[in-house]
Order: structure tokens, then sequence, then C-alpha cells
């Protein structure tokens, strides 16, 4: 998801490589460089760093991602989880 959004964002790639080892490498030891997507945008990118962090325990989750500040324009149009079918 966060790989989607950073490429929509930027029309970059988040992680690069050379080859398939060199991508695979870049994803487990780099961060996206979130300088791309402008000044300020303070939201979008903190909820990108919590989407790449590397630790899978310590990874946003879907539901918080739902919940985040930047996707529901700091409240003003929030998700009804109720509409998910969580079975």
């Amino acid at each position: 998801m966060g790989i989607t959004l950073f490429n929509l964002l930027t029309n970059d790639h988040a992680f690069k490589g050379k080859s398939v080892y060199d991508l695979a490498n870049s994803i487990k030891t780099k961060e996206p460089d979130l300088a791309l997507l402008g000044e300020g945008r303070d939201q979008l990118k903190s909820l990108l760093r919590r989407i790449f962090e590397k630790d899978p325990e310590k990874r946003i989750t879907v539901y918080e991602i739902l919940d985040d500040t930047w996707v529901t324009d700091d409240g003003l149009n929030t998700v009804n989880l109720d509409m998910i079918d969580s079975s």
C-alpha cells in the first residue's frame, strides 16, 4: 500500500536496485526519500514512515491507516469500519 501511494504521489519508486537482489536489499535496509513529497506534508510523511516501518510488530495496521489523520483529513472524513466485513 505504501509503495503504491508513494509512487502515485512522487512518480518515483520508493526503493531502487539494479537487480532483484539489490532491490530486496534496498527494501530491507533503506528508507524511502520522503523529501520527494515536497515541503511540509508532515501528516503524509508520518503515515508513510509508519507504513514503511521495517519491524512488522511496530508497523501500522490497515485499521490504523484508515484512522490516520492524513487519510481522514484530520477526522473530517472518517471511514466507517462497520462497512468492512471482518470474516
